[in-house]
């Protein structure tokens, strides 16, 4: 779904991804819970945000 967004301060408009938006932000959270405890796993997590968390784990284990 793209939508346009505003930035308040400069008035510039964005079109974003909301999509995207979000699972970089479940992405984020789920690198920050991994540091913090070695056993996480980060497809209940995925799963759990809607994400496709067996292509995440894919991805994740390919850079490694």
């Amino acid at each position: 779904m793209k939508a346009s967004i505003r930035d308040g301060f400069t008035g510039a408009d964005y079109d974003s991804d909301w999509h995207d938006a979000v699972k970089g932000i479940g992405e984020k959270l789920a690198d920050y819970f991994r540091s913090q405890n070695p056993f996480f796993i980060p497809q209940v997590f995925m799963k759990a945000c809607g994400f496709d968390a067996e292509q995440k784990w894919k991805s994740l284990t390919m850079k490694l």
